[in-house]
Formats: structure tokens, sequence, C-alpha cells
């Protein structure tokens, strides 16, 4: 039973199918062929078509068929009064369904893209510093082979083969870890982000990991097999295995991917701390509107019995047809408005409501729609689409239960109901728009040149209907719910309670009123407009756990750079500790050698954030690239990091006993 009427169950569709918008029921639309024809619904805009394009067909075709289409469908309307479609610039276009319902998403998850990229190039210029390491600790013995006759050939091939084996086996322990824990990511995330991701390994996820395992394999192979062409391995032969200066290159090698790392760490640490600033920013931006402490919850009238009843017997005459039409919806109407008024009267007589009202929709709601406008005493010019608006119709105490204010005139009162004068309540960006430099209460607003005119009798403050982040700067005309009734509606309930508490009394409190009528999408508007930022919040926290573990990465490649440089200087340590040299000035010795690598980095980190500003620019809300409190803190933690992670083997070298070091061979 839908809307107190029986449907048939032809068809179950997938518990992973819920479109549009989380929807569990689908019915037919079945408009009759008199809506297509009537002239005061050929521009109502409350749908939107869905088709799949043939093969071969493109975008850029479909596009150019639909203009074709409303080139046709406007020059059927002729000119003058009737050529609405020309005049206000009515056209119909194509986009992917990916666009539409992922657009937003796009740069952010490229950007997190580009952040596991960056993790991923700190990771393999570590293991290739590895690699450097491990071949210079091999010096002799690579000497050896190759005064025996080894080409370089053969040396290249050895070590591609050892980072194609590290790889291996790092990809299929990887692999076997993603597996067990992505899905245990997906379950905590949000339900509107989760709902729709599906944790799947096979296909293209593996042909993925796979060329990124072969290019990785390549990265972290090509510098050391490069190192061991270079001119010089022989020299190992004659240096003894005492003196490091065979060594001194690879180390310059190493420090340079050290450096390369702090530089990546730190632009990851400063784009997560100006996404925490933007988030911060959009946190605080006012809404319009005083969310906490405000519940709402939706519910739809069934319309075979609150819609208007069909005349029985229409008269062939047209004018007389359309007289009995009206009265069908005007009684329609009054019985709508009879029902909100017994479910307000019981949602006042709640403990703890302050305030209760009904609207079509509520801010963040993603509901509302909007519609083109008259206004008395202007004509609008050729070729201009003429004023146009979001509209709401709400009931009297909706401005005081969200919290909007009233700057000018009045708000609606039980006596703006059927039958007496119409009347509108404007916002402030809509007066700004229409009404610039005067006050627009008195003035009079229209939908249809033979239609009555509604006298605006208040102005409010302006709200966000949808977005924090890019609010499309639209105005908002009010119009009274109990002049313009709604079959679905929201309830806002401002109260002292707990606003948790008060959802079983407020679905009480409709079912007293009929049983039949089921409320649901019950959430706190906060609630409502924190969901508008759980993408941002969630790319905030993926960014800054990357950038955590990008420095760590990049930690532990200075702490194997410092360590294995205090190893080669052993010596030359102890020899300067047997001259006289106290361990703190050792101390410090080696402590200016992570600084210089972390300078040197913090650098190239800002250097490079300079040239990628502007495309991550377009990410951050009303904070700049360079806002200084973001790159200072990361900054700040970078060379924390460093000094701690310099600060070990600096510890090792001061504790060298002089005599101990100088018979190390």
């Amino acid at each position: 039973m839908l809307n107190n009427q029986p449907f048939r169950v032809v068809g179950v569709m997938g518990p992973d199918f819920n479109w549009p918008n989380q929807v569990e029921l689908w019915i037919p639309i079945a408009l009759p062929l008199g809506s297509y024809q009537n002239e005061d619904n050929r521009y109502n805009e409350y749908l939107f078509a869905i088709a799949r394009l043939r093969p071969g067909v493109t975008l850029q075709q479909a596009n150019a068929y639909l203009n074709l289409k409303a080139e046709q469908h406007m020059a059927s309307e002729g000119t003058g009064a009737k050529a609405y479609g020309r005049a206000s610039g009515w056209g119909m276009f194509a986009v992917p369904l990916t666009e539409m319902t992922s657009g937003s998403l796009r740069k952010p998850l490229t950007m997190l893209l580009i952040a596991v990229g960056v993790v991923l190039l700190i990771a393999c210029a570590n293991i290739a510093g590895l690699q450097i390491a491990r071949a210079s600790a091999r010096q002799r013995e690579l000497a050896i082979r190759v005064a025996l006759g080894a080409t370089s050939g053969k040396l290249i091939r050895q070590a591609l083969l050892e980072s194609i084996v590290l790889t291996v086996c790092g990809v299929a322990l990887g692999f076997a870890v993603a597996a067990l824990s992505a899905p245990l990511l997906v379950r905590g995330l949000p339900s509107i982000l989760g709902s729709q991701i599906q944790a799947s390994f096979g296909g293209p996820v593996l042909f993925f990991v796979t060329l990124v395992a072969v290019l990785c394999s390549l990265l972290c192979g090509v510098v050391p097999a490069w190192h061991r062409t270079r001119p010089g391995w022989s020299d190992a032969l004659q240096e003894g295995g005492r003196s490091g200066i065979g060594s001194v290159v690879h180390q310059r090698a190493r420090s340079s991917l050290v450096v390369a790392q702090i530089a990546l760490s730190l632009l990851l640490l400063a784009a997560s701390g100006l996404m925490l600033s933007s988030l911060r920013a959009l946190e605080q931006i006012y809404t319009g509107f005083q969310p906490r402490g405000v519940l709402s919850a939706r519910f739809s009238l069934p319309t075979a019995v609150y819609g208007p009843v069909p005349v029985a017997n229409p008269s062939p005459d047209k004018d007389v047809a359309a007289k009995q039409e009206q009265a069908a919806s005007d009684e329609s109407d009054l019985k709508v408005a009879a029902f909100y008024s017994a479910v307000l009267d019981r949602l006042h007589s709640i403990p703890g409501v302050n305030g209760a009202a009904l609207a079509d929709s509520v801010p963040f709601d993603n509901n509302g729609g909007s519609a083109s406008f008259r206004i008395k005493g202007v004509n609008t010019p050729p070729n201009d689409p003429g004023p146009h608006g979001n509209i709401r119709q709400v009931s009297a105490e909706y401005f005081s239960a969200l919290g909007i204010p009233v700057l000018m005139g009045r708000a609606f009162t039980p006596e703006d109901r059927k039958g007496s004068e119409l009347v509108a309540i404007v916002d402030t960006t809509l007066a700004k728009q229409y009404w610039p430099g005067k006050n627009p209460v008195g003035e009079h607003l229209g939908f249809d040149s033979k239609g009555p005119w509604y006298t605006i009798v208040g102005l409010v403050s302006h709200a966000h209907v949808a977005s924090l982040e890019s609010d499309p700067n639209e105005g908002i005309y009010y119009l009274s719910a109990a002049q313009n009734p709604s079959l679905s509606t929201v309830i806002a309930l401002r109260t002292s309670r707990s606003e948790d508490s008060l959802a079983g009394d407020l679905a009480a409190a409709v079912r007293d009123v009929n049983p039949r009528i089921a409320v649901y999408d019950v959430k706190t508007m906060q609630l409502r407009v924190g969901e508008s930022l759980i993408g941002r919040r969630f790319v905030v926290l993926l960014l800054t756990t990357f950038a955590g573990l990008a420095l760590l990465l990049a930690a532990l490649g200075l702490y194997g750079v410092i360590s294995y440089s205090v190893r080669l200087r052993t010596r030359e340590l102890g020899v300067r500790m047997a001259l006289g040299a106290q361990r703190g000035r050792v101390l410090r010795l080696v402590l200016m050698q992570g600084a210089r690598l972390a300078a040197i980095g913090i650098v190239c980190g800002v250097v490079a954030a300079l040239a990628l500003g502007r495309i991550f620019s377009s990410l951050l809300f009303q904070v700049g690239m360079l806002s200084a409190i973001p790159w200072l803190a990361a900054i700040c933690i970078l060379i924390a990091v460093v000094l701690l992670a310099t600060f070990l083997p600096a510890r090792r070298a001061a504790s060298i006993e002089p005599m101990q070091a100088l018979r190390t061979e």
C-alpha cells in the first residue's frame, strides 16, 4: 500500500541499487498525455531524464541533438507572449551521470591519489637508499667481480633482479593486508560516503597494482644499478677497505634522496594543514540560521486521501471545467491545511518544544525547488529570463524555529491562511538582486500574468540551502504553507531537550492525527549541516594520515643516512675526540648534518609548493596557498621529527671511545 493505494510488486532490485537519493521503492511516473501539452507544465523543471547513449554516440552528438530539438520546440511556439522559451533562454543539455553525481569529488580524490603517489615515491626513495647502502657494503666484492670481467650489464641486471624480488614480496604482502583492511576501512566510513563503495580487488585493481609494482621495481633498482656502473668502483681494491672515499658519492646520493623525501613530506604536511584550516573556515561560516537544538523529520500525505478529488462529471465548457478543478484543488488545500494545524497543535504540546514549524523543505535536506516569478510594475525586457529564485512554503513559526532573523516587516502569522490576502517574504539576497537600494516590503510578486499578486510582508536573512562552500548566491522567497500547502512536508522542532530523545514524541504526534502517516528522514539540523562537510572531513583525515606516514618514512630515511654517515666517520670522530673535541661538539656536528639536509628539503618543498600552488588553491576555502600558520606548523613538526631522527645517531657518535675508534678497520 502506497499513498493508500494498492500496488503490485513486479520486480526486486539488488541491495546496492538505491538511486536516486537513497530510495527504496520505485513506481512509474505515468504522466497523462495532457501533462505534456499543458502550457503551465511545459517549462516546469521538476524532472530530469536519464539516457544511455547508443554505441558510438558521443556526448557532443547527444548535445547537438538536444539543441536541435529545443530549437524545433521553440520555433513551434511562434513569437509574441507565448514565446517564453526563446525569451527566457531555455534550452536542453546532457552531462555524464558520473559528472552529475560525483563531479564535486573529482578534485579531492585526485589530490588523495597524488598524496598516495607521494608516499609511494618516499617509500621508493627509502628502498633505493637502502640498496645504495647495501651496494656500498659490497663495494669490494663488486670491484673484484668487475676486475674478473663482470660487465656493467650484468651488474645492472643483478641490481634490478634484487629490486624485483623485493617488490614481488612487498606487493604480495601489501595486497594481502589491503584485502583484509579495505573492507574494515569502508565499514568505518560515514554511510553517505561508504554506501556505494565496493572493496573489490579483481580486474582493474589487480592490473593497477601490478603496473605500480613494475614501476616501483624500476624506480627502486635504477639508482643502485646506475651507481654500480659508475667509474670508481675498482678503486675499492686500492683503498684497502680503510678509506671511506669511495662511499662518499653513495652517501651524497642517499642524502639527495632524503632531501627529496623531506621536501615531499613538507608538501603533504602543509597540504593537510591548509585543508584543515579550510575546513575550520567552513565550519565557522554563518549558515543564516541556528541549527543547534533543532530536530527535523519528513512525512508525505497520500494523494488518494489529501489530493484533489477528480471531478465526476466535468462540464464541457472549458471555463466551467476550470472552475470545477479549482474548487476541487481549494477543497484539497483546506483539508491539508487542517491536517497541518492539528499536527502543529500536537507538536506544541510536547514537553521541551519551544517552537514547531512545517515547510516543504529545510536547509541541507537536498530538497526544495526554484521558480521564475514576476514583479508588479516591472516589464521583463526581450530575451531576459526574468526574476528567478529558490521557493519555499513554510508555516508561521518557521523563521523563529530555525532562528532566521526577520530584518524588516513581519513573519507569517496564523491569519495568513487560505482565503486571506496572499503574502510572501523574501531574503536579503533576493532583495539585493531585484529591489536594489529599496525596501521590498510592500512590493508585489506573482507567477502568471493572469494570476494573483503576492504582497511582500517581510525581509529575512539569507540562509544557505545546500552547501557552505559553494552557495549559489540565489535568493529565496517564502510563501505561506497555509495558503500553498504541499503534500510532502518537513517538521522543524526547536527544543531545549536532547534532539534524539524527541524523535519518538515527534512521530507519535503525527500518528495521533493520522495513524497511517509515517515519519522518516529524522535528523538534527546540526547533522544535516555536518553531512555537507563529510567529504571534506574525510579528505582531511586521509591526507593527514598520508602526511604522517610520509613523515615517518622520511624520518627513517634520515635516520639511516645519519647512522651510515656516523659509521663511515667513526675513525674521524675518534681522532677529533682524541685531539680534545668535547662530546657536545661532536653531538652538534652530527645534528647540524641532519639540520642541513632538513633545511635544503624545506626550501625545495616551498619552491615546489609555489609551482603547484595554482592547482591546489582551487581546493581551499578562504585560505591562501601560502597561509603562514599551516606552513609554520608543518615546518616546526618537520624540524622536530628531523631532530629526533638525527639525535639517536648523534648521541651514538658522541659516545664513541677514541681508542676503540682508532683501532676500527
